[in-house]
């Protein structure tokens, strides 16, 4: 059995890292320097997946998984069962064969999309590391499918386009069996490349929301149990366990301050985009509907059903999110709408650190 127990100590070291090399790396995009380089961060985002284990964590639950063995009845997908049969002896070379590559494929898109790495590292650090990164293993198939994405949006001549085609069309294939999600993320994806980068958008998605409101959970149940997102009996326990409003001041100015510097920037974004003759355009507006899309989806579910659901779509908006942030700020980095969007989260992470911290005691 491979024995591992909780550390508060190493998991608080593990964050106090992070917002130090996230707060550089902001540094340096502010200041023209250089920062930290790619091979840091493929390297430091798959330390922290391992390092970091919070007890509440999925770290455990695969652990659980993982010394139960592939021969148990589990909902993993074929792919990570197989894994385990190859690597039946130590935990951490399973996590690093799972997240190492989830890394690359994240570091690539980025790349492709010709981010510097200071501004990759910041962005993907604030927003894409914590909250859903390390968390859980769709963020193999999610990554596969970004850099999919990232590829199709090449702006390039008739042949090498339909190279970078086949190309993609080959990583959304391989992304289908890394996750049971995966068809909805590969839906959501196609959707954003179709859809306008526009208000119009925005507006028809507001105006729709009472009514998409009161039919998620009927569809959402046929949904799952159709055996496409989870197993019937995962699903169903996922979709009806509590409801996410919370029923004290705290629970509520909380909420509320978490997703305001998110609204506010989809706000801006879909007000002020980027040009359409920028050879950024087809990343930003692709990437910033996709982490819309999924982000309106998570709040379909808030206060009805499921509060895992909500939480886990929630947080995988977070990566296209950090995409499509990274090329926003470094196009708007000394905007009055991006230090707004700065002070609504030091807002928040000063509510939730200090003043919940003080109320509880």
């Amino acid at each position: 059995m491979f024995k591992l127990v909780p550390n508060t100590l190493q998991d608080t070291l593990c964050i106090v890292v992070t917002i130090i090399v996230a707060l550089y790396n902001y540094w340096c995009m502010k200041n023209d320097r250089k920062g930290t380089g790619y091979v840091f961060f493929v390297i430091y985002i798959l330390l922290f997946s391992l390092l970091y284990r919070p007890v509440n964590g999925d770290f455990w639950h695969y652990l659980e998984v993982y010394e139960l063995g592939s021969g148990y009845n589990n909902n993993l997908e074929d792919f990570y069962n197989w894994l385990m049969d190859r690597i039946p002896n130590n935990y951490y070379k399973w996590r690093i064969v799972v997240w190492l590559p989830a890394a690359i494929f994240i570091m690539l898109t980025y790349m492709v999309m010709k981010v510097p790495s200071n501004n990759a590292t910041a962005s993907f650090l604030m927003f894409g590391l914590i909250p859903v990164y390390y968390y859980t293993r769709n963020v193999l198939g999610s990554s596969v499918l970004y850099l999919a994405v990232a590829i199709f949006c090449i702006k390039t001549q008739s042949l090498k386009r339909f190279f970078n085609l086949v190309v993609a069309i080959g990583l959304v294939t391989a992304s289908w069996f890394l996750h049971k999600s995966m068809p909805l993320y590969i839906g959501l994806a196609f959707l954003a490349v179709i859809l306008p980068c526009s208000k119009n958008t925005m507006i028809g998605a507001l105006i729709a929301f009472p009514v998409l409101y009161s039919l998620i959970y009927m569809v959402s149940s046929d949904f799952l149990q159709l055996d496409i997102w989870l197993s019937d009996d995962v699903g169903l326990n996922y979709l009806e366990e509590t409801n996410t409003f919370s029923s004290n001041w705290k629970g509520v100015v909380s909420m509320v301050l978490k997703y305001t510097p998110f609204v506010y920037f989809y706000y801006i974004a879909f007000r002020f985009p980027l040009q359409k003759e920028s050879n950024e355009y087809k990343f930003y507006k692709t990437f910033l509907l996709l982490g819309f899309l999924i982000f309106y989806l998570s709040f379909l579910f808030m206060g009805q059903g499921s509060s895992a659901i909500q939480g886990r779509l929630y947080k995988s908006s977070m990566i296209p999110f950090a995409f499509a942030f990274s090329l926003f700020f470094k196009n708007n980095s000394g905007s009055k709408q991006c230090r707004v969007f700065v002070l609504l989260l030091l807002v928040y992470y000063a509510f939730t650190s200090f003043v919940l911290t003080a109320t509880s005691l």
